[in-house]
């Protein structure tokens, strides 16, 4: 089973409902997780950016925004979809509050604290989909990767 765009929370209360109906060693439970390895502000806020600029469109679709309003995230989808409505940049929309809960950025040990937590709500594998900062799209997601491989 495969979480997109899932809060820590949301994995944690799905796979204590799986246990408690004994589904959980039926299939292997896994979270997409944006993440990014960064050093610095700058790149973190560019990370951000971009998380924020592919959350915005699926804050659109009813599987994702009503969850995640549900989740605690209602101000945000209510502003992304007024945007999107208005012409307005959406992405700008997505706070940074909502983009940690479903990406993972930050220098290799926050980013690996934030894999273990999410391996303790109960996530079999996180499924890692790197972000990638800066203009060397190859060398950042290089750098995410060997951070992380540590």
């Amino acid at each position: 089973m495969l979480l997109n765009w899932v809060t820590e929370d949301r994995a944690a209360r799905l796979c204590a409902l799986a246990a408690a109906n004994r589904m959980e060693r039926r299939f292997t439970t896994a979270a997409y997780v944006p993440v990014c390895v960064v050093a610095g502000s700058r790149a973190r806020e560019e990370a951000y950016r971009e998380v924020a600029s592919q959350l915005s469109s699926y804050l659109q679709l009813s599987a994702y925004g009503d969850l995640l309003a549900e989740d605690g995230y209602a101000e945000d989808v209510e502003a992304v979809r007024a945007a999107r409505r208005h012409g307005r940049n959406a992405a700008a929309a997505v706070s940074a509050r909502l983009v940690e809960a479903v990406a993972l950025i930050g220098d290799a040990d926050e980013v690996k604290a934030g894999l273990s937590r999410l391996r303790a709500a109960g996530i079999d594998e996180p499924v890692l989909a790197p972000v990638t900062v800066g203009v060397d799209s190859a060398a950042s997601l290089f750098g995410t990767w060997a951070a992380l491989a540590e």
